[in-house]
């Protein structure tokens, strides 16, 4: 699996999490997991625009 694949998993879950704890659907603490796991994913991905050649 290629690390692009991963990053977007990990962005999607975390905000799935984060949107199933704002409905309140889940408890808060994993509202939390969500957020620790969809900032670094979002992070590596703004990373990886900001170096990708102009096409």
């Amino acid at each position: 699996m290629k690390l692009d694949n991963i990053t977007s998993i990990g962005l999607w879950v975390g905000l799935a999490l984060i949107a199933l704890c704002w409905i309140q659907v889940i408890p808060l603490s994993y509202g939390w997991i969500g957020f620790a796991i969809a900032v670094p994913s979002f992070i590596v991905e703004a990373i990886k625009k900001k170096n990708m050649p102009p096409s």
